[in-house]
């Protein structure tokens, strides 16, 4: 039997049911950001190998290390860099101070080679490492901690990053291929320059960090008491690590496997009969992107709106269990090829079909539960920490890998997928109680004693 209780948190979450004010301008920012980041990372080591239109000239050996320290310090400096914005800054000076630091880094890479190319890579990446976390953080405090709707927010965030990345590569090469390398580096800077205008756009007043749910927004009534919040934090940094380690599990699979999936463009492919090339099929997860996006984004928020979304672990653990399937039709066809000489295209479509499919039920709804449960005092520290799981997910995939291009790794990644998709779908009740047991008051009134239907989880 449904209480008031019951019913009046179902009514909270379908009244956070629309869009919150500012969330399509920061996800544009973002896009803009993402172009700029993107487009240049592109021209980098082509810009650096160049002997012509001003390029350095240098061995690939070397263009690749400085590629490599420079990604990586991309990835570590979020972590300090979200530390003083927690402290210090705030997540909005954090994240214009970042965008005008970046501005000028793209600026620097435009001028001829030189000392400025050391300088303009070096104030990139410390520019990125205040715009990165607090931008994310920032999107998070646009939602109420119960909104339903977050995970929906932080998958179109997760489109913009994606299309950002897609227009800026296209943009920024052609313009380097036909203007010169500098004049590639000045269009990323024209990017960086519409992202910082973009939310500059924003209201200052809609831009305040995401707050953990406390003992009195979750609490049934006539509760009574509160936790420490120590014993709280530790609860939801329990679980954010919980969350990290399926994540870092994911995406090393997902490496793994890339090894085998774009060496299948070499294989024979028919469609309908007709021999096609492989090539034509290396980029179509791109092609899903955007109308998976839009279809997962509309059908978290409707279920929100509804009261019957399912939890984070839950949506996860669907994304892990899909990116399975996704192994399954690669491994479909490497076996018809191997058979026949030749397998359908089909097969690798379904592959990229459900590969994006399962990213999208994983690392934007993990973003979304990270700005959720970040303890209140680390916001932009806590996102920052997260960021650096794909790198290390990309490392040990990196080591792990022996070049193997057969259906043995696909094997193995495969049933790592379905065991981790499991087991978290198994953990999603226990998680949702761990963190109910730590915000909820331990000491009840006589009141809160009458039997009622369980609290539904924050």
């Amino acid at each position: 039997m449904a209480s008031e209780y019951t019913q009046g948190m179902v009514g909270k979450t379908r009244a956070h049911a629309g869009s919150p004010p500012g969330l399509y301008r920061l996800c544009l920012a973002e896009l803009w950001e993402r172009a700029a980041y993107y487009g240049m990372r592109g021209l980098l080591v082509l810009f650096l190998m160049s002997t012509t239109r001003g390029g350095p000239g240098w061995a690939t050996s070397d263009a690749l290390s400085l590629y490599g320290t420079f990604t990586f310090l991309a990835y570590l400096l979020p972590i300090p860099g979200g530390f003083l914005a927690d402290w210090w800054l705030g997540q909005r000076k954090a994240v214009i101070m970042g965008g005008a630091l970046m501005l000028v880094g793209y600026l620097l890479l435009a001028l001829p080679a030189g000392p400025a190319l050391y300088l303009g890579l070096g104030v990139l990446i410390l520019g990125g490492g205040f715009f990165k976390p607090s931008m994310t953080t920032l999107l998070g405090g646009l939602y109420p901690v119960e909104a339903g709707q977050r995970d929906g927010g932080f998958t179109l965030y997760y489109l913009g990053i994606h299309f950002g990345a897609m227009l800026g590569s296209f943009v920024c090469g052609t313009v380097g291929h036909f203007l010169g390398w500098h004049w590639g580096f000045g269009a990323a800077a024209a990017f960086m320059l519409l992202g910082l205008m973009t939310f500059l756009t924003v209201p200052a007043r809609l831009l305040t960090p995401p707050k953990p749910a406390s003992a009195s927004l979750t609490a049934p009534p006539g509760g009574s008491g509160s936790v420490s919040p120590t014993h709280e934090n530790r609860a939801r940094t329990g679980i954010i690590a919980i969350l990290g380690v399926f994540t870092f599990v994911f995406w090393t699979c997902y490496e793994l496997s890339s090894l085998p999936i774009n060496h299948a463009s070499k294989l024979h492919w028919t469609l309908f009969g007709v021999e096609v090339p492989g090539n034509m099929f290396s980029n179509s997860g791109s092609w899903f992107m955007l109308p998976l996006a839009i279809l997962l984004m509309v059908l978290w928020n409707a279920l929100a709106a509804r009261g019957r979304a399912p939890g984070s672990p839950v949506k996860m653990g669907a994304g892990a269990l899909l990116m399975a399937l996704g192994f399954a039709f690669m491994f479909g066809a490497w076996k018809e090829h191997q058979l026949a000489g030749q397998a359908s295209a089909v097969w690798l479509l379904m592959t990229h079909l459900f590969l994006t499919l399962a990213e999208l039920c994983t690392a934007p709804i993990a973003l979304s539960e990270v700005t959720r449960l970040a303890p209140a005092r680390f916001p932009s520290t806590t996102v920052g920490s997260w960021f650096l799981l794909a790198m290390a997910a990309n490392w040990l995939a990196s080591v792990l890998s022996d070049d193997s291009v057969g259906i043995s790794t696909l094997l193995f990644t495969g049933a790592a997928a379905v065991a981790g998709g499991v087991l978290l779908i198994a953990l999603a009740p226990a998680l949702g109680r761990w963190l109910r047991n730590a915000t909820t008051a331990p000491n009840p009134s006589p009141a809160a004693l009458e039997p009622g239907p369980a609290r539904p989880a924050p």
